[in-house]
């Protein structure tokens, strides 16, 4: 099986769970997911990778007048996977990465329409935290330094700290992630421990290309 460096390009769709993607009165909807990656394969069975992630999704909040809801999601970091199968043109993996996760959700409302007491116009929060994430796949190869195929990525964000600017959604939002009406603070001093557990694990499943260097 192929040895040496790598590039690789991943393009798909995408979105997170747990309950603050899941809330019906916020819900973050599927979408776009683009991947680039810089590889090295010492052995055979083995890939180590510097890549780089982007998703990008509207957020459905249910509320008239707001003209833009969105969220995006941004990882960089390392990741190592294992390659069971040595040779041949089929080529499974698995995988595990670390590295640095930004997520932001977006709001805007319309008020030249809507007069809604107590509803101002903006929102912009950011979580700046750490991650694990989980992937597996399989290539195939279509030329002997050109592979092809499927992608599926599960990201686990952890530790870091909850930043809001231009905060005046006032009616929405976890309040008890809330620093200050603009600020930052660490997650980990959230309030109430359950809101914690809402926060969202982005996931995404992309279709790639492949190319060995030399």
């Amino acid at each position: 099986m192929r040895r040496g460096y790598s590039l690789r390009g991943h393009v798909g769709f995408g979105s997170c769970l747990r309950q603050r993607c899941t809330d019906p009165d916020a819900k973050v909807k599927v979408g776009p997911a683009l991947s680039l990656g810089f590889g090295y394969r010492p052995l055979p069975r083995l890939v180590v990778l510097a890549r780089a992630d982007i998703q990008r999704m509207d957020l459905d909040l249910g509320l008239p007048g707001v003209k833009t809801a969105n969220v995006t999601h941004a990882t960089g970091g390392v990741e190592l996977d294992v390659h069971p199968v040595a040779r041949g043109r089929f080529d499974p993996y698995v995988g595990a990465g670390l590295g640095y996760s930004y997520y932001r959700e977006r709001w805007d409302r319309d008020q030249e329409n809507y007069d809604v007491p107590d509803l101002r116009e903006r929102y912009r929060g950011r979580f700046h935290r750490a991650y694990a994430s989980l992937q597996l796949g399989f290539d195939v190869f279509v030329l002997p330094q050109l592979a092809v195929g499927p992608q599926f990525r599960y990201v686990l964000p952890f530790g870091g700290r909850y930043c809001t600017t231009e905060n005046d959604f006032r009616t929405l939002g976890d309040t008890s992630l809330r620093p200050a009406a603009n600020g930052c603070g660490p997650i980990a001093q959230a309030t109430i421990s359950s809101e914690r557990r809402r926060l969202p694990h982005p996931w995404s499943f992309t279709l790639g290309l492949t190319g060995y260097l030399g």
